[in-house]
């Protein structure tokens, strides 16, 4: 196919365009070639990703539609909703999607590690395993709020599969969790080991939740707290949650 001129004021919503009428025709590996030539020439793009992972999934190509959306995530740090919507439509055309649901769990990992503060994490195989086997009744927002909690817990820069949740690990051994955040949270916590640590769990978590609360601003997060904001910083550094550095009082 010669791509020869096609690019020549060309926008991605063209390119896009350009993709769907071949598709249409049921050339679908031509519309990828022009979508892929398009990113080297024009650079990242959210369109240009989306449609990308959507003509790859409709040839059965599901692992390369997940690379498409981890290259996406990857340059677009905004790009959560639309990775979520495209998994919800891949959802109903039934299959195993499961790589899309990798590569949602890592975004959050991304986008919640930041957040917090936190260095880059990443997650054993093990874990992604059973995560993406749960059937998560409460859908994207109990992954994303699950997934909060293991970052917020974290205590060095990778997630095992003993820090999930027993009903998602599969141990749970036939007891049945209320779909209910802070009691997940409690037991995650209650399971952690001497009371010590889980002094230490609760803390911690209480004082990532209340430094989100207000916005990563410390002076506000401790007067929330009932503490000193020397004391505060000290519980962050010693817990490794560092608040975002441009809020003019952290």
């Amino acid at each position: 196919m010669d791509l020869k001129g096609l690019f020549v004021d060309s926008s991605p919503e063209r390119v896009v365009q350009r993709a769907q009428r071949l598709a249409l025709k049921g050339r679908a590996d031509q519309a990828i070639a022009v979508i892929e030539e398009a990113i080297k020439r024009l650079g990242e793009s959210a369109d240009l990703r989306i449609e990308q992972a959507t003509q790859l999934l409709t040839l059965g190509k599901v692992r390369p539609a997940a690379d498409a959306l981890r290259s996406l995530m990857k340059s677009n740090a905004g790009a959560t909703d639309r990775v979520v919507e495209f998994i919800g439509w891949a959802r109903t055309r039934g299959g195993d999607i499961d790589p899309l649901h990798e590569v949602l769990a890592e975004g959050f990992i991304a986008e919640l590690a930041a957040g917090y503060g936190r260095a880059p994490l990443t997650i054993a195989a093990s874990a992604m395993e059973a995560m993406v086997e749960y059937p998560w009744p409460g859908n994207v927002r109990e992954l994303r709020n699950t997934i909060e909690r293991l970052v917020i817990m974290a205590r060095d820069d990778r997630i095992a599969r003993a820090a999930l949740p027993p009903e998602i690990r599969g141990d749970s051994g036939g007891r049945t969790v209320p779909n209910d955040p802070d009691y997940r949270a409690f037991l995650e916590i209650a399971g952690s080991g001497t009371l010590r640590e889980a002094r230490e769990g609760f803390e911690r978590l209480l004082i990532a939740r209340r430094l989100a609360e207000c916005g990563q601003n410390v002076s506000r997060a401790a007067e929330a707290l009932g503490v000193e904001r020397s004391n505060l910083h000290r519980k962050l550094k010693a817990y490794g949650l560092v608040p975002d550095r441009g809020d003019p009082e952290a």
